[in-house]
């Protein structure tokens, strides 16, 4: 095995660690990510600019305030939707769902979906001809995927925090293996 091979998970573990405690590295990354996702390429509007801005600075608060980050995007998301420019930030919408489910009790996080499906369909799917059913409500259920992703990764996360403690707890305090 080369050098280079052994130092790729030291380097790989360096990272993780770092990202893992230091979370606004992880939140700066996401909002700088969604800040060149939404900006428009062409015909730079000084709307859409600063509506790139505003989303990409509410996600450097998703992690504290996820349900009023949820809220922002959607009023943002509705803003840009409208005509003349037709440019949802739908990149953002989703990460801020994500975190509704990562970061919230299931409730609140319940609650939220269920307004953003409805936004959802109200926004997208009634001023368009109708619809087969089924379409209709696959597309009114896109905004539950991410919140549904955000509740497994917590659950995952509270699963192995468990475990580890139940390991720890029947592991001999004198064993020093």
């Amino acid at each position: 095995m080369r050098s280079a091979d052994r130092r790729l998970p030291r380097i790989a573990g360096t990272i993780t660690a770092v990202w893992r405690s230091r979370p606004w590295i992880a939140d700066a990354a996401v909002a700088v990510a969604v800040l060149a996702a939404e900006l428009p390429y062409r015909d730079a509007d000084l709307a859409l600019v600063a509506l790139a801005l505003a989303v990409s600075g509410a996600m450097a608060a998703r992690r504290g305030h996820p349900i009023a980050v949820v809220a922002l995007v959607g009023v943002l998301c509705v803003l840009g939707a409208r005509p003349p420019w037709h440019d949802a930030p739908v990149s953002a919408m989703i990460i801020a769902l994500y975190a509704v489910g990562r970061h919230t009790p299931a409730w609140a996080s319940t609650a939220s979906a269920a307004v953003a499906m409805a936004g959802h369909w109200l926004l997208y799917d009634l001023p368009w001809a109708p619809a087969p059913l089924g379409m209709t409500v696959a597309l009114a259920l896109t905004p539950a995927a991410p919140v549904a992703a955000g509740h497994i990764m917590r659950l995952r996360g509270e699963l192995a925090q468990r475990r580890e403690q139940r390991i720890a707890a029947a592991w001999p305090a004198n064993c020093t293996t």
